[in-house]
């Protein structure tokens, strides 16, 4: 639904066209290894943060999280560790070779922190961001006109400058979570694009100077 309402931001209330979602409550994630097995197994969907190298190349981070999500994944579906295979193909989604079990899987890494998702239930996006290593000032308004549209492009740029990278860092991610949960690319805005969606977003509860959000179908 489309309202027309004030948002407040560094204390300033701004009028704006959005898409009303009740649904961005935050969400609090494991942290790897620390994870209590009782509240585990009550889950369908859940988030597993994975301390990692201050690195930026990936290729440790994933092997850490794919050894992770092995064995949380065989604690929640009662199996063996050996049970659990993936179907990895370069610039797919990540899958479970599973014939029992339909589980949609996503990460997203960062340097010093990867996220992994698990819907028992179906498909699922997750987006990380450092936000240290967002766009500048600049680069944010082209990107946000090109992938967000000209109306959220132009709130950005009317919300006060030291706000306006949090903001867009916060929009990319549920972007991008949007995206890897409907498995797909990543493309730039359209009218066909923002038709809205039955979807739940989920911001993140993560450790300080990264942002994150969960996407995912509403059942």
């Amino acid at each position: 639904m489309k309202v027309s309402l004030p948002i407040h931001v560094g204390g300033v209330a701004l009028q704006f066209q959005i898409e009303l979602k009740m649904n961005h409550v935050p969400l609090s994630v494991f942290i790897w290894p620390e994870i209590d097995t009782k509240v585990l197994l009550e889950q369908n969907i859940f988030v597993i943060a994975v301390p990692t190298p201050k690195i930026t190349l990936r290729d440790e981070a994933r092997k850490l999280v794919r050894s992770v999500l092995k064995q949380v994944l065989a604690i929640r579906l009662v199996c063996s560790i050996s049970e659990i295979e993936f179907i990895s193909i370069p610039g797919k989604v990540l899958k479970l070779s599973h014939l029992e079990h339909e589980v949609g899987l996503s990460v997203s890494h960062e340097s010093g922190l990867s996220l992994a998702a698990v819907n028992l239930n179906g498909r699922v996006g997750i987006d990380l961001m450092l936000l240290k290593n967002a766009p500048t000032y600049d680069e944010i308004h082209i990107l946000a006109e090109e992938y967000f549209g000209k109306e959220i492009a132009e709130y950005i740029s009317k919300i006060p400058r030291e706000h306006q990278i949090k903001f867009f860092t916060k929009t990319w991610t549920e972007f991008e979570a949007r995206n890897k949960c409907l498995e797909l690319g990543l493309i730039e805005w359209s009218l066909e694009r923002a038709k809205p969606l039955n979807m739940r977003y989920h911001e993140l509860v993560l450790p300080k100077g990264y942002l994150g959000t969960l996407a995912y179908h509403e059942s």
